[in-house]
C-alpha cells in the first residue's frame, strides 16, 4: 500500500500522462473462421500479418466490424434464431454482448460491413437490398438512408479521418454521400499482381493515427491477405498473407501499429517522480527569485 504523502505526487504525474499505459492494445482486429466457434477474433500485425488468436465468437455468426470513436468494438451478428443483433465486443477477450435488436431491416438480410463516423454515427451497408443504413447504437433501430445504386456488390465500407466515407465493390473505390447513399466513383481498382488472380476487396478500415486504409484481401479459395489501398488512386498493396477466411477488420482509436513507448512506470516510481516534480516546483521561485 503507498503512503499517503504520495497521492498528491502520484496525481500530479497522472495530469502529465506518466501513468500506466491503455489496457487497449493497437492492432488490427479481425474475424476469421475458427474449429471452435463460427468465427473467431484475431489480433492482425499491420506490418506482417500475422494474426494471434484472442478468442471464439461464442456461438454468433458476426458479418461486420467497427470501433467508434469512444473505442467500443460493435458488430452486426445473428444467433441460433437468426435474429438481426448488434453486438459489443470484448476486444481483449472475443465475448459477445447484445446490445440490441435490429430493427427496420428486411429480414434474412445481413448487414456486411459497419463504419462510425467521427461524431460517433453507424453506418451500414446491407447486402442484398444494395442499402445504405445508419444504425442507432442504443435502441438498434435502423434508418435506410438510401441506395448505393452505381456500385456493383459493395464490399467495403470506411470513413476517413476528415469524414470522407469511401465504398468499394468488386472492380472500383468511390466516395458516398451521407444524406443519399449516392456514389461518386474516385477510380478502378487495381490489385498488385502479387494476391493473384481473382482478389477482390472484402472489408477495410482506415488507422485513425496514421490515415491509411488497410483492406482484407480475399482470393478464390479462402485465402486471405492484408493490403493497403490509396484512396486517391485505387492501388491496392500486398503486406502479407493473414487469417485464412477473414471477413472483416477494425481498428482502433490507438490504431493499427503499435507505438514505441516508455513502459509504464510501477506506482513507487511514480511516487519519487512525483515527489521529484513537486519539489522542483517549490523550489523554483526561490531560484527565479519570484514569489
Amino acid at each position: 500500500m503507498l503512503n499517503r504523502s504520495c497521492v498528491p505526487a502520484l496525481a500530479l504525474a497522472a495530469t502529465l500522462g506518466l501513468g500506466a499505459a491503455s489496457a487497449q492494445t493497437p492492432g488490427i482486429y479481425g474475424l476469421a473462421p475458427t474449429g471452435v466457434s463460427p468465427f473467431g477474433l484475431q489480433l492482425i500485425s499491420a506490418a506482417t500479418g500475422a494474426a494471434n488468436p484472442i478468442g471464439p465468437t461464442n456461438g454468433y455468426l458476426i458479418f461486420a466490424l467497427a470501433f467508434s470513436p469512444a473505442g467500443t468494438l460493435y458488430a452486426f451478428g445473428n444467433d441460433i434464431l437468426f435474429h438481426p443483433l448488434l453486438l459489443t465486443v470484448n476486444p481483449s477477450t472475443a465475448v459477445p454482448t447484445q446490445a440490441a435488436l435490429i430493427t427496420g431491416i428486411p429480414s434474412n438480410y445481413i448487414l456486411s460491413n459497419f463504419a462510425f463516423r467521427a461524431d460517433g454515427v453507424l453506418f451500414a451497408y446491407l447486402a442484398g437490398d444494395v442499402g445504405l443504413y445508419t444504425i442507432d447504437t442504443t435502441t438498434g433501430a435502423a434508418t435506410r438512408v438510401g441506395t448505393l445504386s452505381a456500385a456493383s456488390t459493395p464490399t467495403g465500407l470506411a470513413f476517413s479521418g476528415s469524414g470522407v466515407l469511401y465504398l468499394s465493390d468488386h472492380t472500383n473505390l468511390y466516395t458516398v454521400n451521407q444524406v443519399n447513399a449516392n456514389v461518386s466513383s474516385i477510380a478502378p481498382l487495381i490489385f498488385d499482381p502479387a494476391f493473384g488472380a481473382g482478389a477482390q476487396i472484402h472489408t477495410m478500415s482506415f488507422d485513425p493515427m496514421t490515415g491509411k486504409l488497410y483492406a482484407a484481401i480475399g482470393v478464390p479459395g479462402g485465402a486471405s491477405f492484408l493490403g493497403v489501398v490509396n484512396p486517391s488512386t485505387g492501388a491496392i498493396s500486398r503486406i502479407a498473407a493473414t487469417a485464412f477466411g477473414l471477413q472483416a477488420i477494425a481498428i482502433p482509436p490507438s490504431g493499427a501499429v503499435m507505438a514505441s513507448s516508455v513502459p509504464a512506470l510501477s506506482g513507487a516510481a511514480l511516487c519519487l517522480l512525483g515527489l521529484s516534480l513537486v519539489a522542483a516546483m517549490l523550489l523554483l521561485p526561490l531560484r527565479t527569485g519570484h514569489p
